[in-house]
């Protein structure tokens, strides 16, 4: 009889499982199966572990297995009326039918509503994961060090949605690219207490209202002057000018921040330049000779723009691209005395790349986030229309369109002081004369001096620097005294400078105001 109402229920050879009888044996047959796969290994743990109380560990198995082995059946039971159809199962199943439909139906609505939970919740993750990002952008953007285990300060959370909700505010700037724009704060910038640049700290909030809605020819706004230390809290300064009208129309906010650089009123200062080798004491033989044994490399490095142009935080990338265009044609008699090439950044052939990089003549090949070149704005559009000339033999550059248009730049390797300022001022010579024929020249101030992107060269917008054999039985603090005595800055060269029996210094000038470019190459000499 088992195995005729087993035949019944397969349906027989052919035929199909239709009637009551045969589907509950189908049902009843597929529960005992799963009872079974459940008691046997209650036996199997009940043999092995043997507990102390047999029936309230099987109590406890079963009650665990009992949500399991009911929705199984429930769901055999919903496969099977879904295959033969409800009216072939026993009636007395249909009301349990009808439940278990009704549980479905109810689950396929809590697993609805549970997918539609999984989907905030990962709209509500990604949401989070990109306020982190955006975090610690900003974070890095500013140049601020942080560690991921902590939590960011309140106060710099607070002052980062600011900065973020005046980043969205601001409207359309002629200046702005796809990867930089500039703000239009609507009010005095909420600085922290981890703004340690100078505008921060002098920038005082009479002199935000009395200058907010300034607005220079080329279109720079005190905004666009204070942004980089706005968005860079630890840059020294934070101040970058756009352009000439800089000095005069924002002329009270500059005036302080220059003399806390210059340690003077450079209101008060009367500007020369002087950039001839008659200029400069030339070394007598003694002095020539103790100077070769002593310098091992000497730098000299001077910043100019060009009247006519917004600096390079002001420029548009069309700007830009007109003055790569004249200096290209301003570079040919450079190029015709001195030989070498003037070449687009991208363009440089990396073997020059790397004897001038080794030289500390090159242009960055990328510009750091947290750099003022960058938070500025005046990277944007990196490397396009960024050019360098080079002469024959890789000690003479010029560098265009970086932190300010030009740096001319020289470097004598056997440390002659003196060789290194005539290649100097044959350089700047050519090219000054050049520029002149396309009726071009240095931009100056009578007081500040050569105009700079940067406060802190303002004047003669000149640097010289060496390498220097100090012996070992000279203290660092007499080195440091004699720099100071020639305003200079002494200090230990990095690790793969040095050599033995010696200490190797980088010695930098520091001033630049009410000095000339040959005051202070001479000066230079007295210090070394």
């Amino acid at each position: 009889s088992r195995g005729r109402r087993a035949g019944e229920a397969r349906g027989g050879e052919g035929g199909e499982m239709t009637s009551p009888e045969a589907v509950r044996i189908r049902l009843e047959g597929y529960a005992r199966g799963k009872i079974a796969s459940i008691l046997q290994p209650l036996s199997e743990r009940l043999l092995v572990e043997q507990p102390a109380d047999p029936v309230a560990f099987m109590v406890r198995y079963l009650t665990a297995e009992r949500s399991d082995l009911r929705s199984a059946v429930a769901t055999e039971t919903v496969a099977v009326a879904d295959e033969v159809g409800k009216e072939a199962l026993p009636g007395e199943d249909h009301p349990l039918l009808d439940r278990i439909w009704e549980l479905t139906k109810r689950n396929e609505v809590l697993d609805r509503l549970r997918r539609k939970d999984a989907k905030r919740l990962e709209a509500q993750n990604e949401e989070l994961q990109a306020r982190i990002e955006f975090l610690e952008h900003k974070l890095n953007d500013a140049g601020i060090e942080y560690d991921v285990r902590e939590p960011v300060a309140p106060e710099m959370m607070t002052f980062l949605d600011w900065e973020a909700g005046q980043l969205d505010a601001s409207p359309e700037d002629d200046k702005d690219d796809e990867k930089f724009q500039y703000r239009a704060y609507s009010e005095f910038p909420p600085f922290t207490k981890m703004h340690s640049c100078m505008v921060a700290s002098l920038l005082k909030e009479d002199d935000w209202t009395k200058h907010s809605k300034i607005v220079t020819s080329t279109g720079f706004t005190l905004s666009n002057l204070i942004q980089s230390g706005v968005t860079g809290p630890t840059l020294p300064v934070g101040l970058c000018l756009g352009d000439e009208d800089c000095l005069a129309m924002f002329g009270g906010i500059i005036a302080p921040i220059a003399q806390a650089l210059h340690g003077k009123d450079l209101n008060k200062s009367h500007h020369v330049t002087d950039v001839t080798v008659e200029s400069l004491s030339e070394p007598d033989d003694d002095t020539a000779e103790i100077l070769s044994g002593t310098v091992v490399a000497v730098t000299l490095k001077a910043h100019r723009n060009l009247n006519g142009f917004p600096l390079p935080a002001g420029t548009t990338s069309q700007q830009r691209s007109e003055l790569a265009s004249l200096m290209r044609d301003s570079a040919r008699p450079l190029v015709k005395a001195l030989g070498g090439e003037y070449a687009e950044l991208s363009e440089l052939d990396p073997d020059v790349e790397e004897v001038i990089e080794g030289l500390g003549m090159c242009m960055e090949g990328t510009i750091k986030e947290s750099s003022m070149m960058h938070l500025s704005g005046a990277a944007r559009g990196w490397p396009a229309d960024r050019a360098i000339w080079y002469d024959r033999s890789l000690t003479s550059v010029v560098q265009v369109n970086g932190m300010d248009h030009l740096v001319i730049m020289t470097h004598n390797a056997d440390g002659d002081i003196f060789k290194a300022w005539v290649d100097f001022v044959r350089v700047y010579g050519l090219l000054e004369s050049s520029l002149d024929s396309h009726r071009r020249r240095f931009t100056s101030h009578h007081a500040f001096g050569f105009l700079t992107s940067e406060l802190s060269l303002m004047g003669c917008a000149f640097a010289a620097s060496l390498l220097l054999r100090v012996p070992l039985d000279i203290s660092p603090a007499q080195v440091k005294e004699c720099g100071q005595k020639f305003d200079m800055r002494a200090v230990r060269a990095p690790d793969e400078k040095q050599v033995g029996g010696v200490i190797i210094y980088e010695v930098h000038s520091k001033a630049t105001s009410d000095v000339t470019e040959a005051s202070v190459v001479q000066s230079l000499i007295q210090a070394a």
